[in-house]
């Protein structure tokens, strides 16, 4: 309908942080499953690592952005959808954290 396509920049920057988001989750969930509260450490590593591939991506988006006029949503669609990536893996942290009280 308003004819959006991400360009191989804006999938890449998506499919890194799914990718590190979904591993995340496993290592979480398994924690859970398990009640394995040791993992703290590596929680905090990977929700870091996560936090700036999602500043990384945000500064190659908004780099971009001032040197191509994008649609509108297209832009800040792509921006929200890093947004939820790092907010699950705030999230994800959280839990871990809950766990270990």
């Amino acid at each position: 309908e308003n004819d959006l396509v991400l360009n191989k920049y804006k999938k890449e920057d998506i499919f890194m942080l799914h990718d590190a988001v979904a591993d995340f989750f496993e290592l979480v969930n398994n924690a859970y499953i398990t009640n394995n509260v040791d993992i703290t450490m590596e929680a905090v590593k990977k929700s870091t690592d996560i936090t700036n591939m999602y500043r990384k991506a945000r500064k190659s988006h908004l780099d971009r952005m001032a040197r191509e006029k994008p649609k509108p949503m297209l832009s800040t669609g792509h921006m929200d959808i890093l947004n939820y990536y790092r907010r699950l893996s705030d999230h994800m942290l959280m839990v871990v954290e809950i766990m270990n009280i």
